[in-house]
């Protein structure tokens, strides 16, 4: 077509490997665990992306499948409480984004692909795209693409001492995610 040619003539002599574009970092697929458990650099330059280190790698961007779990919406702010089993993290939007959780339910699961960040000491993931999973296999799915990349999640412990006087009448229900 004539709008072919025209796109194929715009580009002819260009040098693309040369071109200073900077390119999309890769999202990489964690579990929430790591993610809040690593380290978070700020760093100064002007291209370079803020990132945690984690498992040897310097990630500033993530791919999650996750349940919404907790939901606010403002009217120049929403944040969503994620978990995946591992532990939970805060995704949060502003402005001109808010429309990717806005639509967002608790019971949901959805993709996120997102930037860490950090505010106050604490990380959460600024999402870039949202989309609702209809089939709650594809959390399965995850979950064994992650146990196949990096095992169990760390199991998280917590110390709590209990003094009982009748210990056989003291019923304790598990309240740690299946993993």
């Amino acid at each position: 077509t004539q709008e072919g040619r025209r796109s194929v003539r715009a580009t002819e002599g260009l040098d693309f490997k040369n071109l200073n574009m900077q390119q999309r970092q890769t999202a990489y697929k964690l579990w929430i665990e790591d993610i809040i458990s690593s380290p978070y650099t700020k760093t100064e330059a002007e291209f370079t992306p803020h990132y945690i280190t984690c498992r040897g790698m310097q990630v500033s961007r993530v791919n999650l499948v996750v349940n919404v779990i907790e939901s606010f919406v403002d009217k120049s702010f929403a944040s969503v409480i994620a978990d995946d089993g591992s532990g939970t993290i805060d995704l949060r939007s502003f402005q001109e984004n808010m429309a990717l959780l806005e639509s967002v339910m608790v019971g949901d699961l959805i993709l996120v692909v997102g930037k860490v960040r950090e505010y106050n000491g604490e990380l959460y993931i600024l999402p870039e795209i949202v989309k609702k999973l209809d089939n709650p296999l594809w959390g399965k799915v995850r979950k064994a693409e992650l146990l196949k990349m990096w095992g169990k999640p760390k199991s998280k412990t917590t110390n709590v001492v209990l003094t009982v006087e009748n210990p056989s009448s003291v019923v304790v229900p598990n309240m740690l995610p299946a993993i």
